[in-house]
C-alpha cells in the first residue's frame, strides 16, 4: 500500500450485497482499505469489550486489528493510537522465564483466556508438512537470537534432528502492539520512549536480571532495532510477508530473499510482482475483472 499510488492501483471485489449474481469491479486499493478499515471501526462499535473466549471478536481484538492494518498502511500516527488505546487497558505481558523450553507447546491455552497476551485466537490454516521434521527453522533467522534470549529457546523444539517452531501462539496479541507502538514512537521522533516500550516488552524474554536494554543513537539504529525485534518476536504469527511488502519500499530495510534447493537459487527481489499473487483462472472465468 502506497498512499501516492493507491487511487490508482486496482483492489479486490468487496461485495456489499448477499446476491450471489452480482459481479463487483476491482475498485481501487485506496477503496478497498478504507472498506476494510470502515468496518473495523464500526465493529469496534458494535462488539462488546472482551469476547467470552479468546476465538471470539470483541472491541479490543478490534482496535488491534485497525492498528496492524494502519501500520501495514504506513499510516503510523493513526497505528500509534490504535495501539495505544488498547494497551491502555490490555498491557500484560508473559514473563518469558515461568515458560517451559524444548516443548512442542510451552504457552498457556489460548481458549478460553488462558494467555494474557492473547487478544484474538486466530491460528493460520495448517499444512502437514509445517509440522514434520523435515521443515527447519532458517539458520539465519536462528543467529539473530542472542544466547539467553529465551525466544530462541521457547519458540524452537527438536524434532527429527531440525528445529521447528511451536504454533500455539498465533493471532493478535499485546507484544505485537508494543511493537507497533515503538515503532510509531520512533518513526515520529521519538526515539527516548520508542526504545524505552521495546525494552518493557524485551525484559520479559530475557532471564531475570541478566537484560542489558537497548540503547540507540538517532532514529535509524532504532527503526532497525526495532524491526529487528519484530521479525524474532512475531515469528510463525503470519506477519512477515506483510511486513516484507511494507519495508521494501524504503531503501533503508528493503530486503532480497534468497532460498537454495537441489543446487538452485532462487531470489526475490524487493517490489517484484510476485510478491502479488495471480488471481485464480476459474475466478476470472466468471467475473473477468483484470489479471493481477
Amino acid at each position: 500500500y502506497d498512499p501516492l499510488t493507491a487511487a490508482n492501483e486496482p483492489g479486490l471485489p468487496a461485495p456489499v450485497v448477499s446476491d450471489v449474481n452480482n459481479r463487483p469491479g476491482r475498485g481501487s486499493l485506496a477503496g478497498l482499505y478504507e472498506r476494510i478499515m470502515g468496518d473495523l471501526q464500526e465493529a469496534s462499535g458494535l462488539l462488546p469489550l472482551e469476547g467470552a473466549s479468546r476465538n471470539r471478536p470483541s472491541k479490543v481484538a478490534a482496535e488491534a486489528m485497525l492498528a496492524r492494518v494502519a501500520l501495514g498502511m504506513g499510516n503510523y500516527p493513526l497505528a500509534l493510537s490504535q495501539a495505544e488505546k488498547v494497551l491502555a487497558t490490555h498491557s500484560a505481558l508473559i514473563d518469558f522465564n515461568t515458560i517451559r523450553q524444548g516443548v512442542s507447546n510451552p504457552f498457556p491455552e489460548a481458549l478460553p483466556k488462558g494467555n494474557v497476551e492473547m487478544l484474538f485466537f486466530s491460528p493460520k490454516l495448517s499444512y502437514v508438512i509445517l509440522n514434520t521434521g523435515i521443515v527447519a527453522a532458517d539458520p539465519e533467522l536462528l543467529s539473530l537470537f542472542a544466547p539467553n534470549d529465551l525466544r530462541g529457546k521457547i519458540y524452537f523444539y527438536s524434532i527429527g534432528g531440525g528445529l521447528i517452531y511451536n504454533r500455539n501462539y498465533e493471532g493478535i496479541a499485546v507484544d505485537e502492539l508494543y511493537l507497533i507502538r515503538a515503532e510509531c514512537l520512533v518513526r515520529a521522533g521519538d526515539v527516548a520512549r520508542g526504545m524505552q516500550v521495546l525494552n518493557s516488552l524485551l525484559v520479559k524474554r530475557y532471564p531475570t536480571g541478566n537484560f542489558v536494554p537497548l540503547q540507540a543513537v538517532g532514529e535509524l539504529e532504532a527503526l532497525q532495532m526495532v524491526i529487528s525485534e519484530r521479525r524474532k518476536e512475531l515469528f510463525g504469527r503470519g506477519l512477515r510477508w506483510q511486513d516484507l511488502r511494507r519495508l521494501n519500499q524504503d531503501a533503508r530495510f528493503a530486503k532480497t530473499l534468497r532460498r537454495s534447493y537441489d543446487g538452485v537459487e532462487y531470489v526475490l527481489p524487493p517490489g517484484d510482482n510476485r510478491y502479488t499473487f495471480p488471481i485464480p483462472d476459474d475466478e476470472l472465468a466468471g467475473n473477468p475483472i483484470g489479471q493481477n
